[in-house]
């Protein structure tokens, strides 16, 4: 991954270059609150049919979402444009979807 110093990424943020693939994984698992479907799927290793099955809108502030509580077996998704060069789309909420492993 290269020189850590070099990175513009917060200390917190930054992981070890012999940190193993595992250890990414569950590193992303723990920073990211948005994924797109492909993504969300992937986090939790189901199908995306499974995902869009669970989704339920949320219409509120994407700030406030952990004020709101998710129906059990759901995950809530918004559309959202999450930064320059991407296109707004549904994203779903990755603490809702990692609930459902527990």
């Amino acid at each position: 991954m290269g020189n850590n110093k070099s990175t513009n990424f917060p200390t917190k943020w930054r992981i070890s270059p012999a940190a193993s693939p595992t250890a990414y994984n569950v590193f992303m698992k723990e920073q990211m609150l948005w994924a797109s479907l492909s993504g969300a799927a992937e986090l939790i290793d189901v199908s995306v049919d499974t995902i869009l099955r669970r989704a339920v809108d949320y219409a509120g502030e994407p700030d406030e979402i952990h004020l709101h509580p998710c129906p059990k077996g759901k995950v809530r998704r918004k559309k959202l444009k999450l930064g320059e060069g991407t296109r707004q789309d549904h994203r779903y909420y990755t603490p809702d979807l990692l609930t459902w492993l527990n």
